[in-house]
């Protein structure tokens, strides 16, 4: 008779992927250590939120976003678990671990693990293990908290949990993935592939039509379709229930179906509304690609301007960002699907292994709900360019795991081994992350592994939207959305030139030269001006994190010109660069602002620090300014003024919030642990809101 295993459930709470990344880490090494695992997002186990008391074993994995708030897919669970009226013994019987993703640049850092972490507890939940805090600042990223946190897990688990008769525990070190593969895929012959390729093709003219964009990004529009079609195979693997947005898309169609229902990877939030997001992308049109920074100058920045319709989908607020999937470089594609030897015609079909697509977990249990058979069949081309990043984003530990087990030669399958295991966690580090390697490029240095198409599905990085902070208003620039985009690029430390997959794309879009098309879509961004536009603000941006605060002033200087009542308060901006020749930003633009009345007039309206013109050699960063004027700061605190920090997630956010803390202790007479507590306070009320990127 066999023994039943186990339940363990493991939920996620992801916006970019990380989150749902350890999550199905996790849910590996608890089936290997002969337990019963279910991996869901917090959205799919909503609806059942009424069996949570019953669940015997509950691990969450819960990643912070924005001013400390919860992913998007965590927010109808939260809010269940936040009503007053549940008992304070509900999860008695629930044996309870959290994780946590978050970045130490952000004020707010992992508070939402911490939240949830409290509220289990609060409920009664009895915790096997403190609080994990994976950090995206470490060198080695999250997996450095990771690592020693499962290693404290699973003999926790045990204590409670004894082993099955007969079971034994995976040996220490032991990687393997004597997993079955989420995916099984069928190679078209014949008369399929030709009925699949017609049908392509039909509505690929269909979707040229119905956006009167014959011919442009075709291509793109064609990899967008495969991939959100895969997308419906791998939430139906995944295990989300029938009533999820993943669900509710058309069950199969071939790619080439109109990019109104294009998408890409799962767990990134959508626009409010239902209206465009990653599944339905607006296809907008590219007006200008130029170059902000001087010829000179060792970056390239360009202001992009990107033609919108006049849709309610699409009306943004100062503060909100611009979402779109780039397109990968022809030859990257080409280049991979010739190292494993497949034709980018041939066509495929995709669909879950017969456990998931029944709706049951490896044990036979139910994993809740009943979903319809999934496929999705595709040109293989256009589901490795849509679908998979492999020219960007470096490979999991995971996808090492995977390649251990498809190498045949001696020396790298003793070096996969050892990358994929927690020693060699660091030199697999300073291998990949450091470098920048692609999956293109591992494979590359790996070439015995032959993995199948059904394995690189599951283990490469899906490609994922990036985001960009809209550097306008629309009551200046109506059915409009301006862009400051660097482009991406820079040295590793074995001084190969790395270039962003973005930026590059953009880079190389001259509307000029024929008509540019972008898969966009408006999304919240993490920045919001203060209901009165009577509130002073202060504005700290360098570089391109000035981006922002050009929506917010335009939107004020719109609001002046228009002899708005009330009117509005002058803004003081702390503008950080390199150059004053080669970098320094819409400087015409905020000197029309000043003399208009938008930002204050000077000494105080425009204070810039140019990092490399300090005639004495002497670096001066935007904290260095925040602290010079202090007096002045602290006087707009103490009128009300709102602060506001955008740029890179390194250390300029820390280094800002303790200039400002030192303001007050040397202006208002606060001491160290009251500045600190001013800082927090306003945090908590939206005066001082941050925003940044890694």
């Amino acid at each position: 008779m066999t023994v039943p295993k186990q339940p363990v459930l493991i939920l996620y709470s992801s916006q970019t992927g990380n989150a749902q990344d350890v999550a199905e880490r996790i849910g590996r090494e608890t089936q290997r250590r002969h337990y019963a695992p279910r991996v869901l997002p917090a959205d799919a186990y909503a609806p059942h939120a009424a069996s949570l008391p019953g669940e015997a074993v509950l691990v969450w994995v819960a990643s912070t976003t924005g001013q400390g708030d919860p992913p998007d897919n965590m927010r109808q669970l939260w809010r269940l678990l936040l009503r007053k009226s549940l008992p304070p013994d509900l999860l008695a019987g629930v044996r309870a671990a959290v994780f946590g993703l978050g970045d130490s640049g952000y004020p707010k850092y992992n508070v939402v693990s911490k939240k949830l972490l409290r509220r289990l507890e609060a409920l009664g939940a009895r915790m096997l293990l403190p609080l994990g805090l994976g950090d995206d600042q470490h060198r080695s990223g999250y997996e450095a908290a990771l690592d020693p946190w499962l290693q404290q897990l699973w003999p926790a688990l045990r204590a409670h949990f004894p082993l099955p008769p007969g079971a034994t525990e995976p040996a220490p070190g032991d990687t393997s993935t004597d997993l079955v593969c989420k995916y099984r895929v069928t190679w078209l012959q014949g008369e399929e592939a030709a009925a699949a390729a017609a049908a392509a093709a039909a509505a690929e003219a269909a979707a040229a039509a119905a956006e009167g964009c014959f011919g442009a990004a075709a291509a793109h529009r064609e990899a967008l379709a495969a991939a959100q079609l895969f997308d419906q195979v791998e939430a139906a693997a995944a295990g989300l229930p029938l009533g999820s947005d993943a669900a509710q898309q058309p069950s199969s169609r071939a790619a080439g179906a109109p990019a109104t229902t294009a998408g890409h990877a799962a767990g990134v939030s959508s626009s409010a509304g239902g209206g465009y997001g990653p599944r339905r992308p607006y296809w907008a049109r590219l007006l200008d690609n130029r170059r902000i920074t001087a010829p000179s100058h060792f970056q390239d920045v360009r202001q992009l301007d990107i033609e919108l319709a006049e849709d309610a989908s699409l009306a943004f607020q100062p503060g909100d960002v611009l979402a779109m999937v780039p397109q990968q470089p022809a030859a990257a594609v080409d280049a991979l699907l010739r190292r494993c030897g497949w034709d980018p015609q041939a066509w495929v079909r995709i669909e879950p292994v017969a456990a998931a697509a029944a709706g049951t977990a490896a044990d036979g249990s139910s994993s809740g709900g009943h979903r319809p058979a999934v496929s999705a069949t595709v040109r293989l081309g256009a589901l490795v360019a849509g679908a998979l990043d492999i020219n960007g984003g470096s490979p999991r530990r995971f996808f090492f795991q995977v390649l251990h087990r498809f190498a045949v030669e001696e020396l790298e399958v003793e070096r996969l081994a050892y990358f994929s295991s927690a020693e060699g966690r660091d030199d697999l580090h300073e291998y990949n992350q450091r470098e920048g390697r692609t999956v293109l490029e591992v494979l590359t240095d790996f070439k015995s592994a032959r993995i199948p198409l059904e394995w690189l599905l599951q283990a490469a990085p899906r490609l994922k939207p990036r985001y960009f902070s809209i550097a306008s208003s629309l009551r200046a620039h109506p059915r409009c959305a301006q862009l400051a985009v660097a482009i991406v690029e820079w040295a590793t430390p074995f001084k190969r030139r790395r270039r962003g997959v973005c930026t590059s794309w953009l880079a190389g879009l001259d509307p000029q030269q024929g008509e540019a098309r972008l898969p966009v879509w408006v999304e919240r961004g993490a920045l919001r001006l203060p209901p009165s536009p009577e509130v002073p603000l202060i504005l700290v941006g360098p570089g391109t994190g000035v981006a922002p605060f050009r929506s917010f002033l335009q939107e004020r200087q719109a609001a002046l010109l228009a002899d708005q009542v009330p009117r509005p308060a002058p803004c003081t901006l702390f503008f950080g660069c390199r150059n004053e020749g080669g970098d320094f930003y819409f400087r015409s633009e905020w000197e029309e602002m000043q003399a208009q009345g938008v930002l204050a007039p000077a000494p105080g309206g425009v204070i810039t620090a140019f990092s490399r013109d300090a005639p004495d050699g002497r670096k001066v960063y935007v904290q260095h300014c925040v602290r010079e004027h202090g007096a002045a700061l602290w006087a707009l605190l103490a009128a009300g003024a709102w602060v506001y920090v955008a740029g890179s997630a390194d250390k300029m956010p820390a280094a800002v919030a303790a200039a400002f803390e030192d303001a007050a202790v040397a202006h208002g007479g606060l001491g160290k642990e009251e500045a600190a507590a001013l800082l927090r306070r306003m945090e908590l009320t939206g005066r001082y809101q941050v925003e940044a990127w890694s």
